[in-house]
């Protein structure tokens, strides 16, 4: 990285940590991870700097982070569609007040036989998860199956900022799977 916009942020090419810097009260500022590295079966890991608000939480599946369609396996988190039943997502809450710029990155990779129109979004909410904007589209007609993705979100922190990885379409066969891991 060689532009780190005065100090307010930066990435670690090597671990693919994202630094962000917040204002304090002394006037200064200090720099800030929140980070998954998903090295625990667990949907509640804290591996920054400073801790997410509180744990992965799913929708439309069982709440267990060891199985389901959406779960920590293999040092990632995994999602799938493969009940073929509503469409599973995975959020997590992070408190970005004060942050004057702030980087949201992680690695993926798209698994199996994908048809077309297999389908995960990134959504990310500024409100508390009443609602979410789409950033990215991940299928296999627009983006490669796997590698690093990184997306300044500075227009969505707030206190109750979330991120959200939600099938949306497909993701059914049993060797398909979309992974997440670093973020």
């Amino acid at each position: 990285l060689e532009d780190d916009a005065g100090g307010r942020f930066k990435i670690d090419a090597n671990t693919g940590v994202i630094t962000v810097a917040k204002a304090l009260d002394t006037g200064g500022s200090a720099t800030f991870t929140v980070r998954d590295e998903f090295t625990a079966q667990s949907f509640g890991n804290d591996d920054g700097t400073v801790n997410w608000a509180g744990p992965w939480f799913e929708t439309n599946d069982d709440s267990d982070a060891g199985g389901g369609q959406v779960q920590v396996t293999g040092g990632v988190l995994r999602l799938d569609n493969h009940d073929n039943g509503s469409l599973e997502s995975a959020t997590r809450a992070v408190d970005l007040s004060g942050a004057s710029s702030a980087t949201l990155s992680f690695d993926f990779a798209m698994l199996g036989d994908l048809e077309n129109n297999d389908s995960v979004l990134l959504e990310i909410s500024n409100d508390g998860g009443v609602t979410f904007t789409t950033l990215e589209d991940f299928n296999i007609v627009d983006n490669a199956t796997s590698g690093s993705y990184s997306v300044d979100v500075s227009a969505f922190a707030t206190a109750d900022t979330q991120v959200r990885f939600a099938i949306g379409d497909k993701f059914r066969d049993g060797d398909e799977f979309f992974t997440v891991d670093n973020i």
